[in-house]
């Protein structure tokens, strides 16, 4: 359980309540041990079951629902399996509150800066080992930098869940530093596949 004093408690306290009731979720009421990390946890595997998942399950496609403020971004979990998403060539879909947040004339341009910003490394969950557990992956498969030039193509290039949303974007500042990031990524891509790249995480 998260600090009571942090941000996460509060996050961890609603989500774990019923949003209608309030009543806290019953927890699983079998007799088996619960594994909350290690080789033994089924919770921390999610790169290897979509790997799997994509080559047993035909037109396997990643739905994305999108909260207003697009926090989804700001967690690392979530941005880990985009990212993987994108790198196993599966199918993407993402479901918007309203297009209009995506309209310069009429949604927040802080939310472009703020994606056009985003890092892997500030990102949080709900526990600090699971943050540190993605984040050494990340470190030892692709590193800090590469990782966050994955994830913005994976949110802003031709092919990822913002790019055909972003009426206008290319009018904005933060435009110059997606583009950039995004072709970096792509040459490298073009040079080629490192032995290890099979695994995003």
């Amino acid at each position: 359980e998260p600090d009571p004093a942090s941000p996460e408690h509060t996050r961890f306290e609603a989500n774990r309540s019923d949003s209608v009731t309030g009543d806290y979720h019953r927890g699983c009421p079998c007799q088996e041990p619960k594994h909350w990390q290690g080789d033994l946890c089924e919770m921390n595997k999610f790169d290897e079951m979509m790997q799997l998942l994509h080559k047993q399950v035909p037109d396997l496609c990643q739905v994305v629902a999108m909260d207003r403020n697009f926090d989804l971004f700001s967690r690392v979990w979530c941005v880990a399996e985009l990212v993987e998403a994108l790198h196993s060539k599966i199918s993407q879909n993402v479901c918007l509150v309203s297009k209009d947040l995506l309209d310069p004339d009429k949604g927040d341009l802080g939310i472009y800066m703020r994606l056009a910003t985003l890092s892997v490394a500030n990102c949080s969950a709900a526990r600090q080992e699971d943050k540190d557990l993605i984040i050494s992956k990340i470190e030892q498969a692709w590193g800090i930098s590469e990782f966050d030039a994955r994830l913005q193509a994976t949110i802003f290039g031709p092919h990822g869940l913002l790019g055909k949303e972003l009426v206008g974007f290319d009018v904005i500042d933060a435009a110059a530093r997606v583009a950039q990031r995004v072709k970096a990524i792509s040459e490298s891509e073009h040079i080629g596949v490192r032995a290890n790249d099979h695994n995003v995480l």
